[in-house]
């Protein structure tokens, strides 16, 4: 089975991990708040390039990096 996914708006500016978790936390976008970020593989199959966001927390490599956010959720 295939989950669809659905994106929220990227983050305008970069930010920290920490910043990155609470932009999911509490974003809101078409009436969802369960964002959360995407997996490596998940980031591959909707973008298929690179672009410095911040993945899921056991896919970040370094975490002293300043990365935009891409909120995603099943949907």
């Amino acid at each position: 089975m295939f989950l669809k996914l659905e994106e929220a708006p990227m983050s305008q500016e970069e930010m920290t991990f920490d910043e990155a978790r609470m932009y999911i936390l509490f974003c809101r976008h078409n009436g969802h708040k369960d964002w959360r970020l995407p997996t490596r593989e998940e980031w591959q199959v909707l973008h298929g390039y690179y672009t410095p966001v911040w993945l899921h927390e056991s896919d970040n490599e370094n975490r002293d990096e300043m990365w935009y956010v891409q909120p995603i959720r099943d949907s």
